[in-house]
């Protein structure tokens, strides 16, 4: 009976240790996760704001601007014109016009953005 008794034990100890280290496994995958979604985003959002901060960034952005701008200037169909004076407005919403060094560019930019432009 005693060496049963100790193979029951063994056993039970055995199965203790390995749910101990399933639930191990599990919480430390659910707190991997919990970190990498509160800091990963956070970790994101400064990684954009630092882009959006950059030199390539703003001239990539104002090239855009030019682009649309001869588009516009060249385009003949109205409904053509203010779709594009609405992708304008729509792509340079939050972008910062100070960033434009070229007057006409700017004062494009402002007149899309107030629905002057197309007038």
């Amino acid at each position: 009976m005693n060496k049963i008794g100790g193979a029951i034990v063994s056993i039970a100890l055995c199965i203790l240790i390995f749910a101990g280290v399933l639930v191990n496994v599990f919480t430390g995958g659910v707190i991997s996760l919990w970190f990498k979604e509160y800091f990963g985003t956070r970790n994101a959002d400064v990684d954009n704001k630092i882009f959006k901060q950059s030199t390539t960034y703003n001239e990539g952005m104002i090239d855009d601007l030019a682009e649309y701008k001869y588009e516009l200037k060249t385009e003949k169909d109205p409904v053509s014109k203010a779709a594009i004076e609405d992708v304008v407005v729509e792509r340079f919403a939050n972008f910062d016009a100070s960033k434009i060094q070229d007057s006409k560019l700017k004062d494009f930019l402002n007149d899309c953005r107030n629905g002057e432009y197309a007038k």
